[in-house]
């Protein structure tokens, strides 16, 4: 039974590598003429004319200074850090579009400075983990922050720009995503295939929860500027602090405590529970849960999440991550019919807006292929994810991008890394899908 349905799926392997390498709007497949991607030579200023090139490149010098945000200044008093400076954080800057990004680490005073950087838009982010000594310095209510994290994005100029970054605090949550592949497969004759996705669950806290219910909820056509489709037709989902806008929606089953996930304990959700080496995937027979859509292959074995709307997923076969741009969170349960909902027009495609005290965890990725158009300047509001994470994956593996491992509590618990950073919170490893290594 499941190899004649995984069959039925790869004879749309062709129509599936179209659609699936845009987005789900009108535009997929054909509607806009994208320009290539620029080339980073786009600041060549001064000198040469005539065509014949010698232009000189402007280079700048970025500064950027570290702080821990105001709203968390009496969190980190105790560890005394001059002006809420914030020393020996990592940070980050990555030119919007490039996969290149470039990293140092901030001084006693909080500075980190970047030299030769060709002029255009940037994305800067930061990330500072605090030692076992830091964190027992701190408030007992506060000793389960095990990190802080920030993120901005600016424009850089030659000679130099300066700008700063406002770091907040990380807390643990309770359920979070803990491993993720977004990547398509392409097996010889096949075409893409996704199939072999999953998303692992893990609880970050101290109590026991149950899955019974809740809900993983995406969407993913907000993250180009396309001539036809452009981002201010998003502008009212992005910037919205108080709601996080989704097109699909998917149940867990279970009626109150049937699903139980103990402290420390992974899930795994898999787009199909069957077994995808013969096609150079992993083994996910024994998931705990399964994506199901109206044309699906099932694994009766596994329990599954259904659709709840506002419309089934592509060609009614189920969730997966798209590989070149999603969000996915996961929710606290709800009536999806209670929700406000708006359609945009020039996509005639549906949002439902979920409450963000509902919104649990939220991962975000994005990235650039040689024909797509310049990014929006965010996928959602920095309340949910400050960053999405870009270009950490390659093609054609089986790699996954995984929250790292802060501290061990006495117990043997693992606690992960959670700052509403996807670029900062996820790092690219080899799949363990069920464990934490």
């Amino acid at each position: 039974m499941h190899q004649e349905g995984r069959m039925r799926r790869l004879t749309h392997g062709a129509a599936l590598t179209c659609a699936l390498a845009l987005t789900l709007t009108a535009a997929a497949c054909g509607g806009d003429s994208v320009p290539p991607l620029e080339t980073p030579n786009d600041t060549t200023k001064n000198g040469g004319g005539g065509g014949g090139g010698g232009g000189t490149v402007q280079r700048a010098t970025l500064t950027v200074q570290v702080r821990v945000a105001q709203a968390d200044a009496s969190v980190l008093a105790p560890l005394g850090w001059p002006g809420g400076a914030v020393p020996g954080a990592v940070v980050v800057v990555q030119r919007l579009g490039s996969t290149q990004a470039d990293t140092v680490q901030s001084d006693a005073a909080g500075t980190a400075r970047f030299e030769d950087l060709l002029e255009g838009s940037y994305q800067v982010s930061s990330l500072r983990v605090l030692t076992a000594t830091e964190r027992e310095r701190l408030a007992p209510e506060d000793q389960e922050v095990s990190a802080l994290a920030g993120s901005r994005t600016l424009q850089v100029q030659a000679p130099s720009t300066a700008t700063s970054v406002d770091m907040d605090v990380g807390r643990p949550g309770s359920l979070v995503f803990s491993e993720i592949t977004y990547l398509y497969l392409e097996p010889p004759g096949v075409g893409g295939y996704p199939f072999w996705q999953f998303i692992e669950l893990y609880n970050n806290s101290d109590t026991t929860i149950y899955l019974d219910g809740k809900l993983i909820g995406s969407a993913r056509d907000d993250t180009y500027d396309r001539a036809n489709f452009p981002c201010s037709d998003y502008e009212q989902f992005t910037s919205d602090a108080e709601g996080l806008w989704l097109q699909f929606l998917y149940r867990f089953p279970g009626t109150g405590t049937q699903y139980p996930l103990a402290p420390g304990r992974a899930v795994v959700i898999a787009t199909d529970a069957i077994d995808h080496s013969e096609y150079g995937g992993l083994d996910l027979s024994r998931a705990a849960f399964e994506f199901i859509g109206a044309a699906d292959v099932d694994n009766p074995a596994v329990p599954n999440l259904v659709s709840v709307g506002p419309r089934e997923y592509f060609l009614d076969r189920g969730f997966f991550i798209n590989a070149l741009s999603d969000k996915v969170a996961l929710i606290e349960p709800l009536d999806p019919a209670s929700l406000p909902r708006h359609t945009i027009p020039s996509t005639g495609v549906e949002y439902l807006r979920v409450p963000a005290d509902k919104v649990l965890d939220v991962f975000t990725h994005r990235q650039r292929t040689s024909t797509s158009p310049p990014f929006c300047s965010r996928m959602v509001h920095e309340r949910f994810d400050r960053q999405p994470s870009t270009g950490q994956l390659a093609e054609g593996t089986t790699r996954t991008l995984q929250r790292p491992v802060l501290q061990v509590l006495p117990n043997g618990m693992k606690v992960l890394q959670r700052t509403r950073t996807s670029a900062r919170d996820f790092v690219a490893g080899d799949p363990t899908p069920g464990t934490i290594p």
